[in-house]
């Protein structure tokens, strides 16, 4: 009879061994590999189970003759492939620093406290050595692109052109999932792209990209246009089928739809969208899609591509100086671009060109404001990057800051001359009101008051005179 101990350990391996399952790797002498897991064996033979498809298992058994190597995965070994762990490394491109905390929080922390003391665990640790280091770079202020880590100054003087290539990489991600409408929202983008940063190389870049998508939502436009009035038959033959309440909620869900579909639609052409909303059951929403794509096709086919790369490269310095606050310097690059003949980018360097000249304006009025106020401050303060991420356009964030300025200014001196007028207020109180002078009769008489005395003493003088000779008489 078997002690407790013993039956407890057995039950306990039997607890435990669907959670110490392995993944086999068995090479046979013939070259053919098996992915499985080895469910049993012999002396002379293995029984594997595998895949025979995604969702189908299937097992076989394997002459140990026949087999020239077995590699048995451990439980942590086959988390680590399942999981992906190993390509997080090297990190995409322009990561903030939550998601750098993400990964190391809900993949790698996880991963090392299920699987300790693992050869897996440890190089997990070193993942997350590195993505500690690489988010303590971006809190800094620094950035990563095309591979490379950007110091946090020039990552904040040219957030212009990496803000467009964001967007770049957004479009194309958008492009690959497996969204089913990936194509137009990826091509919403790049209009976005176009409008934002349509000075940036990176737009450049992102038409040819954008051509391919434009070729591949075509192709799905005209399937779903050819598949559209026989989706529409389904849909009603489906509800043919269906009586009482369930014919009732499906008309519901239907009538729904439709309505979402349509207000989402009202609202896109309000909002003037490009790529309008469409819907597999609606025939006019791709067709009209589909006018769009052509229309965009023949527009980026006839842009000169090489002529718009080279004006976009002299528009990032301009870019650039903008940034900085340094309207001289941008507008030497402006008069220079707006003149060249056949510019193809006239739209967007005219908006620059009304840029520079606002800053100008402002630049004219701080220095007029610091004659008048030589002790007031008109050095421009700086603004550090942002922990995650940086502003989207800087020529905005400038353009914003010299308002805010502007506005500063406005109100300061509106408090000056309040607390001017408070003080003659003030003053005013403090000052004795001034004597009044007599005027008309009363004035004369006290001009003239000696001269009557001296009349008067010498009238009184005579008449003393005479009645003393009276007297003697």
């Amino acid at each position: 009879m078997k002690s407790t101990s013993s039956i407890l350990g057995l039950i306990g391996i039997g607890i435990l061994a669907p959670l110490m399952a392995r993944a086999d790797f068995i090479t046979l002498k013939s070259g053919e590999k098996i992915e499985g897991k080895i469910i049993s064996e012999n002396a002379d033979s293995m029984q594997v189970e595998y895949h025979l498809t995604p969702k189908i298992k299937d097992s076989k058994t394997i002459l140990k003759s026949a087999i020239a190597e077995v590699i048995r995965q451990t439980p942590a070994e086959i988390e680590f492939k399942e999981r992906e762990l190993g390509k997080i490394l090297p990190t995409a491109d322009l990561m903030t620093a939550r998601e750098y905390e993400a990964i190391i929080q809900d993949k790698l922390r996880t991963f090392v406290a299920k699987n300790p003391e693992t050869p897996e665990a440890q190089e997990a640790e070193k993942m997350i050595a590195q993505l500690a280091d690489e988010k303590s770079k971006v809190l800094s202020g620094q950035i990563k692109m095309e591979g490379k880590w950007i110091d946090a100054a020039t990552a904040k003087r040219d957030s212009y052109n990496i803000e467009a290539y964001r967007l770049h990489l957004q479009m194309n991600a958008k492009a690959t999932s497996r969204h089913e409408l990936r194509y137009l929202l990826a091509l919403r983008d790049f209009d976005k792209l176009r409008t934002d940063f349509g000075a940036s190389p990176h737009f450049v870049l992102a038409i040819n990209d954008a051509l391919g998508i434009l070729k591949k939502f075509e192709s799905q436009l005209t399937v779903m246009i050819t598949e559209a009035p026989i989706m529409i038959q389904k849909r009603q033959n489906g509800l043919k089928s269906l009586v009482g309440n369930d014919l009732n909620v499906t008309m519901q869900a239907i009538a729904k739809e439709e309505a979402n579909f349509k207000a989402a639609l009202d609202q896109q052409m309000k909002d003037k969208v490009k790529w309008l909303e469409i819907s597999k059951y609606d025939d006019k929403s791709l067709q009209d899609a589909l006018a769009t794509v052509h229309k965009e096709m023949s527009e980026l086919h006839s842009i000169d591509v090489a002529g718009l790369q080279q004006e976009n490269d002299t528009l990032t310095s301009m870019i650039r100086y903008i940034a900085d606050g340094n309207a001289t310097e941008a507008k030497v690059i402006y008069d220079k671009i707006s003149k060249l003949p056949g510019l193809i980018n006239k739209t967007v360097v005219q908006s620059f060109g009304s840029k520079i000249t606002e800053m100008e304006k402002v630049a004219l009025l701080e220095q007029k404001n610091a004659v008048k106020n030589p002790t007031t401050s008109t050095t421009p303060t700086t603004t550090e990057p942002t922990n995650e991420s940086l502003a989207t356009n800087p020529v905005a964030e400038t353009m914003k800051k010299l308002q805010a300025d502007k506005e500063k200014e406005a109100a300061e001196k509106a408090k000056k001359d309040a607390a001017d007028a408070a003080a003659k207020t003030a003053a005013a109180k403090k000052t004795p009101p001034p004597v009044e002078e007599p005027s008309g009769i009363m004035s004369t008489i006290m001009d003239n008051i000696p001269l009557v005395g001296a009349v008067v003493l010498a009238i009184g003088g005579l008449i003393w005179m005479v009645k003393r000779k009276k007297k003697e008489a």
